[in-house]
């Protein structure tokens, strides 16, 4: 029924007041959002209803709200608009900033340098040297000068135990192990 009274009711052009925001039909004033100030609007309402209320449209056809009839004074001015939604939804923002931040830092990680070979521990260093020397035990192989003699001779170089171990060199190291600490 509202669809069918929407066609017979009376449009007019209006221009809503800077000052007051309202609108003015036959020397009455209707309210209307303090947003719509200065904006050109259509007016819509049944002129044998009751005048009590108007319906705002904008200039395409669009449903903006609705005029409510009230006595204007002139001196009564409507409080100024309500701050309209901001732009930007600043959370969003403080994430995007922060998301950008992390990428930037992320950027600058070396992976190479992370997976990289890492200096092997002594002891298991020298439980490999043992049992590829054909020794069953492992620490218990090598006496105590021995031990401290190895470490000297690695600490220097680091990476260089794996290579000493796997590279077939033990034999080798041990006989200039004996000569190293006497």
């Amino acid at each position: 029924m509202d669809a069918a009274l929407a066609f017979f009711m009376k449009r007019i052009p209006r221009t809503v007041d800077r000052t007051f925001a309202d609108v003015r039909i036959d020397n009455r004033f209707y309210r209307v959002d303090p947003k719509l100030r200065g904006d050109k609007v259509e007016v819509r309402y049944d002129p044998y209803g009751d005048l009590k209320k108007v319906l705002i449209y904008s200039a395409n056809g669009e449903y903006l709200g609705s005029g409510n009839l009230y006595l204007r004074d002139q001196g009564a001015e409507t409080p100024a608009a309500s701050p309209s939604k901001p732009k930007h939804n600043y959370l969003d923002l403080i994430t995007q900033k922060h998301k950008s931040i992390l990428q930037a830092q992320a950027k600058g990680i070396d992976y190479h340098q992370i997976i990289s070979e890492r200096p092997w521990p002594f002891m298991a260093f020298v439980q490999k040297l043992a049992l590829l020397m054909g020794h069953k035990g492992s620490l218990s192989a090598f006496s105590s000068h021995e031990l401290e003699s190895l470490k000297k001779m690695l600490q220097p170089y680091p990476r260089s135990q794996r290579i000493i171990a796997h590279g077939g060199i033990p034999k080798c190291l041990r006989e200039n192990l004996t000569l190293y600490h006497s």
